[in-house]
């Protein structure tokens, strides 16, 4: 199993952990607006995903084809951190890796957050992303990493989240850049796995995420008892745009859920 570079935080051995899982370019930086806040009542565990960050050992050469596989990854980590229960804290690709622990491992799931939800996408945005995948071979990848950032965050309002995700996926390289698009276009639909999820899952999304917003919209009425919050004016990644509004929502479920314990 790959070696993942993580970042622990940890407010007291008794607390309950919350496992952060970055989104397509990013790492454990994707999450600073919310571990400050977060690790106040939490042990928080930051992933750095395969050839992401700080992990250097990434897919391009594994031929991986399911999110599955990324889930073994993941949970190899946790286990060897002694971490068997834990509340994922997931934007955009990390819930297609999530989709993948749920259906290997059940048991390890407390409850799910679940930011710009990768849910199926629409016609428009499936046309523009198997062009995209067509031509990948022919186009310089910055091009291609250019193109998916601005099919998914178009708006002016979008540009933090977007140089962010265009200035991490640089720095995964050609290769492991294509090797985990090549993923996405080839298990996009992980989010199956889910429908036994019922009432362990928050969907966060912004109201002009357009490719993916009616697929969560979807989710979260096939999932009994889930629940859902639309960001007004937030596009993709939810958790940089409007951190604040996130943030709170995010917490208020989290505490909601162990005050129930």
């Amino acid at each position: 199993m790959s070696e993942l570079y993580v970042e622990k935080y940890i407010k007291d051995e008794s607390r309950p952990w919350l496992v952060f899982l970055h989104g397509f370019g990013g790492s454990t930086k994707m999450w600073k607006r919310q571990i400050e806040q977060f690790k106040e009542n939490y042990n928080l565990f930051v992933v750095d995903l395969p050839g992401h960050g700080q992990s250097t050992d990434g897919i391009k050469h594994k031929h991986i084809h399911k999110f599955e596989k990324i889930a073994d990854i993941v949970v190899d980590t946790l286990r060897k951190h002694g971490i068997e229960k834990a509340t994922f804290m997931c934007v955009s690709l990390g819930s297609l890796i999530f989709a993948g622990i749920f259906k290997k491992y059940p048991e390890m799931v407390e409850k799910a957050v679940l930011c710009g939800a990768v849910s199926g996408i629409n016609v428009l945005s499936h046309t523009l992303l198997g062009f995209v995948n067509a031509i990948k071979g022919m186009l310089p990848y910055m091009v291609i990493l250019k193109l998916f950032a601005y099919i998914m965050m178009p708006f002016k309002d979008h540009q933090k989240s977007r140089d962010f995700f265009i200035s991490s996926g640089k720095q995964l390289g050609r290769a492991e850049f294509m090797a985990w698009f090549s993923l996405v276009v080839h298990d996009m639909n992980a989010l199956k796995n889910l429908k036994g999820l019922k009432d362990k899952v928050l969907f966060i999304t912004g109201s002009e995420d357009f490719i993916f917003i009616s697929g969560v919209k979807k989710k979260y009425k096939e999932l009994k008892e889930s629940k859902l919050a639309i960001l007004k004016r937030c596009g993709h990644v939810c958790n940089i745009q409007k951190s604040k509004e996130f943030n709170q929502i995010a917490l208020d479920y989290i505490d909601e859920s162990y005050a129930e314990k």
